[in-house]
């Protein structure tokens, strides 16, 4: 357990905070070894790698946002976290708030609140928003181990319903129509199947050693999930597909990407995956860029293409009819401040940019039209018309 904890937070150090972790074996105003520290940044810096960090944080101007024309701001009292699409309404994770607003725009309406908690995942069945919540850590850093809890609403409101409770941060959650799948990560790891509209009865798909998950998406009349040996081979993509009350778990295939941009249209699954490159951080000391492409699996075959390359330290993607909302977040060194929203056609091609000089943006949800998309610290949904 102590060995996944520690991998998934380096993890997320180097794919979020490479600049402010790797900076540290910079050396502000010179170095011992005679390294001049580049003039671009200025002189001197602070000997402290944090805050040395902060201070070439707020050295990088921040971009104007530039939106195409047609784009429409909703709900810009709230800070959205996560957000799904059912229909003509948007269900979305708000601070404390689970709501649902009109995509058209309009007023908001609570569903539920969670009061302390914090949303880390949100799916849907045919008559419930699911949502994984935890306790919030009391130093205002992340969350509490071990208080993971989730809960279905009905998408007209009413009381929560628990399914299950006392996880971790690392357990992965999604649903389909007809039920809800929880990826635990017990010893041994296990994934579970909840039927709805009761979710009291669960059924367990898979359990297996010594593996970590790395994201699920429902498909149609199963799952699939990501799972990591910790070995030097690719991750690898399992599928489960429900026959007579329970069917076998099938490897599908491998892939180097990771399942929280995993998106998927019954068929095919798309993700995005990386590779790393070094880069000298000013005055020494080396971080790592990202250059990443969206690539689409055939659940039939367990064959992958890549449908655009080239993406700059890219974020998470949404699947819309015909185009796939992408974000690219620019140079670490420009700390996520001129990030882009990029449309890629879902055929293949080159990733056409539809919004630029974005703080860290992200795609929640596309539809035929538009993508549905926010920035980090602001509040609003902006929905980007594709055409």
């Amino acid at each position: 357990m102590r060995w996944r904890i520690l991998t998934l937070v380096t993890s997320v150090l180097r794919a979020a905070w490479v600049p402010l972790a790797l900076l540290s074996s910079a050396c502000a105003g010179g170095c011992d070894d005679g390294r001049p520290q580049p003039s671009a940044w200025g002189d001197p810096l602070p000997s402290d790698p944090i805050a040395r960090a902060l201070a070439l944080r707020d050295k990088v101007p921040t971009a104007v946002a530039k939106y195409p024309d047609g784009t429409v701001m909703l709900a810009q009292d709230h800070a959205f976290d996560l957000v799904v699409l059912r229909g003509d309404d948007l269900f979305g994770a708000a601070g404390d708030e689970l709501v649902r607003l009109p995509k058209a725009g309009g007023a908001t309406t609570t569903l539920a609140t969670f009061p302390g908690r914090e949303t880390r995942a949100i799916a849907l069945t045919a008559k419930h928003v699911v949502v994984a919540t935890h306790e919030r850590d009391p130093g205002g850093v992340g969350v509490k181990d071990g208080t993971g809890k989730v809960v279905a609403v009905s998408i007209d409101g009413g009381a929560p319903v628990e399914l299950a409770h006392g996880f971790s941060a690392s357990t992965e959650m999604t649903a389909g129509d007809d039920g809800v799948y929880l990826a635990r990560d017990t010893t041994p790891p296990v994934v579970w199947f909840y039927p709805a509209p009761a979710f009291n009865k669960p059924v367990r798909i898979s359990e297996r050693p010594h593996v970590m998950f790395w994201g699920m998406l429902a498909v149609r009349d199963g799952v699939v999930w990501i799972e990591d040996d910790f070995s030097d081979k690719p991750k690898t993509l399992l599928g489960w597909t429900r026959t007579d009350g329970g069917g076998a778990v099938r490897e599908l295939g491998h892939t180097g990407g990771y399942g929280s941009s995993m998106r998927g249209d019954g068929h095919t699954v798309y993700l995005v995956t990386t590779s790393t490159r070094s880069a000298v951080a000013p005055g020494g000391g080396t971080y790592y860029e990202e250059t990443g492409s969206v690539v689409v699996i055939d659940l039939a075959t367990g064959v992958g293409r890549p449908v655009t390359t080239g993406l700059d330290n890219p974020g998470d993607l949404a699947l819309g009819t015909d185009a796939i909302c992408v974000t690219a977040y620019g140079p670490k060194l420009e700390f996520s401040k001129n990030g882009t929203v990029l449309a890629v056609p879902k055929s293949g091609g080159d990733a056409r940019p539809l919004a630029t000089g974005l703080q860290r943006p992200r795609c929640l949800v596309a539809d035929e039209s538009s993508f549905y998309v926010v920035e980090q610290g602001k509040k609003g949904i902006a929905r980007v018309p594709v055409n």
